[in-house]
This record gives C-alpha cells, sequence and structure tokens, in this order.
C-alpha cells in the first residue's frame, strides 16, 4: 500500500478533530494545540487522537460508516514498519 496523499491525511485528521485555522495558516486541535503541521500516522498519533474520536463516533454512528472513512489508511509504527 502507498503512502496516503496529502488530501487523504487532512481528511483522515480532520475526521479526528484537527481544524484548519486560515488566520493563523496552522492546525488546531481542542482548544490549546497549534501546530503548523499535522502529526504523522503513527500508533503513538492513533491511540492519542483517533481512537477517543472513533469511540465517541462509534456511540453514535454504526461500524460501516467508521470503515468507509478510513479504509485507506495505513499506519505505521516509529520504526515505519507498516501495521497493515
Amino acid at each position: 500500500m502507498n503512502e496516503p496523499t496529502k488530501e487523504i491525511q487532512r481528511e483522515f485528521w480532520g475526521l479526528c478533530g484537527f481544524n484548519w485555522w486560515e488566520v493563523a495558516e496552522a492546525w488546531c486541535f481542542g482548544k490549546d494545540e497549534v501546530s503548523r503541521e499535522l502529526p504523522p500516522i503513527t500508533l503513538d498519533n492513533l491511540f492519542e487522537y483517533a481512537v477517543p474520536k472513533l469511540t465517541k463516533y462509534r456511540l453514535e454512528n454504526d461500524w460501516s460508516e467508521i470503515e468507509k472513512h478510513f479504509a485507506y489508511v495505513e499506519i505505521k509504527e516509529k520504526s515505519g514498519q507498516r501495521m497493515r
């Protein structure tokens, strides 16, 4: 599987709660986390940002919707090894 495109990464992190703030030209997460770059898609970042969002989302929706959104995301460990 190839690396996800920038567009897919933006969509993925957007679903996890990151928002682009035009005024600051930065990504915002929550009330006090701001960064010019999106985090890399690693296991650590998935557990920090995606899993809590998925848990909340799962309570409000069915799994088929979740699978559709995250079908093309490639997960890597910090070492760069592919997980799937």
